[in-house]
């Protein structure tokens, strides 16, 4: 049996990731995109916000598809 090793890294948001309640800065996303395209590597985040307002406020999409980030 071989097992891969994937490492998952959990960003908490407000104060973290953004500044409250602000959304999350263009450079930010690009090395968390790069971070996320290395394939061995999970990204989560947290936050004391609902769901919706914190996807809009990380621009959730910016991750949804695998690949090189742009620029890179």
């Amino acid at each position: 049996m071989t097992f891969h090793k994937k490492r998952f890294f959990l960003f908490d948001v407000d104060g973290t990731l953004t500044h409250a309640r602000a959304p999350i800065e263009e450079r930010l996303v690009h090395v968390l995109r790069k971070l996320h395209s290395k394939g061995d590597v999970a990204l989560g985040v947290v936050g004391g916000s609902d769901y919706r307002k914190i996807i809009e406020q990380i621009k959730w999409d910016a991750f949804k598809k695998r690949g090189k980030p742009e620029g890179s």
